[in-house]
């Protein structure tokens, strides 16, 4: 009898969280939909007889009668791992959520035990992430479980991490907005940073792949307009008109799209992380005064400039410049 395995991993966009904001961020909680793993199946196609012209015997027989067994072997010896590392993760994926659901539950009771329960779920969250798992509502997930735990810092982090993935998505957003707000820390951003702010708004309210076909439809507008105007008998100021018009709506959507890229896959934009972080004016704690009265809160928002070892340079949004240690942030984009 032939057996044949099928198997059908789970995807890494599959694995998703809650999906839903936490009370801070939105007041609201709701339930997401769980992944479904499919598990080896065994089918038997039937009996092969045999073919005339075969050797034949009891040690043949025996022989044929075990290449079914190898057969399963091989088919099974590469799945086998692969099927546990999905059930490995959609056990923890269903220990977050529970984790969560009820850090939610005990918020109005019980503040700490619902921190408490709050960050075990981010830690199962983040050894998902840790995996290999990429999308942006685990990390928003993340985010939602880090901000009811209290850890701003990593609920900004993980918040960044989902808009560089989804800048659009309106719970990424509003994620991103309640934690900020809880940073406790207002930095004024400089002139550049307002600039790109400015030019970057429009991702809130259309897609990446929106504005792609409106670079694409302008681009092809344009020079269907430009054909014309090279064979036509008559030149027409309208037509030139025209053709201008859709060779700058080209033009900016895709500059538009060049800066977007480049301002969410820059491996320098980071976060400060830790509980309490002193800029220095130079890299280390002997030699340098501190850059600033304060120290830097977790949660803000800051640019590498240059990693030197144990201390990093980096910029500030409103454009000062400090030292700080390097475990003291965690880079946007790891992945």
């Amino acid at each position: 009898m032939n057996f044949f395995a099928e198997r059908r991993a789970l995807k890494p966009d599959q694995i998703v969280g809650l999906d839903s904001s936490s009370r801070a961020a939105a007041k609201e909680c709701g339930h997401g939909r769980e992944p479904l793993v499919i598990l080896p199946c065994l089918s038997s196609p039937g009996r092969a007889t045999d073919s005339p012209g075969r050797l034949s015997g009891p040690f043949t027989s025996r022989l044929r009668s075990l290449l079914p067994l190898f057969a399963l072997s091989a088919l099974l010896a590469p799945t086998l791992p692969a099927l546990a590392d999905t059930t490995s993760n959609t056990s923890l994926f269903d220990a977050a959520s529970a984790s969560f659901r009820r850090a939610v539950e005990l918020a109005p009771t019980n503040p700490q035990a619902s921190a408490a329960a709050a960050l075990e779920s981010a830690a199962a969250f983040r050894e998902l992430a840790d995996s290999g798992i990429h999308n942006h509502r685990l990390q928003t997930n993340l985010g939602n479980a880090y901000l009811v735990g209290g850890d701003i810092g990593r609920a900004v982090l993980a918040y960044r991490r989902a808009e560089s993935l989804k800048p659009n998505d309106p719970r990424v957003q509003a994620g991103l907005a309640a934690a900020r707000a809880r940073v406790g820390v207002t930095i004024q951003p400089s002139t550049e940073s307002r600039i790109q702010s400015t030019l970057l708004s429009w991702r809130s309210h259309i897609s990446r792949t929106t504005m792609f076909a409106i670079l694409l439809s302008t681009y092809i507008a344009g020079w269907t307009v430009a054909i014309l105007g090279a064979i036509a008998p008559a030149p027409c100021a309208r037509r030139r008109t025209l053709g201008a018009l859709l060779g700058l709506a080209a033009l900016t959507s895709g500059g538009l799209l060049a800066l977007d890229d480049y301002s969410l896959r820059r491996s320098g934009d980071a976060v400060i992380t830790a509980s309490s972080t002193t800029g220095r004016t130079g890299p280390g704690d002997a030699l340098y005064e501190p850059s600033f009265k304060d120290p830097l809160r977790p949660g803000i928002e800051c640019r590498i400039l240059e990693p030197r070892g144990p201390w990093t340079n980096i910029k500030l949004a409103d454009g000062r410049e400090t030292w700080v240690s390097s475990s003291s942030l965690e880079t946007i984009n790891p992945f």
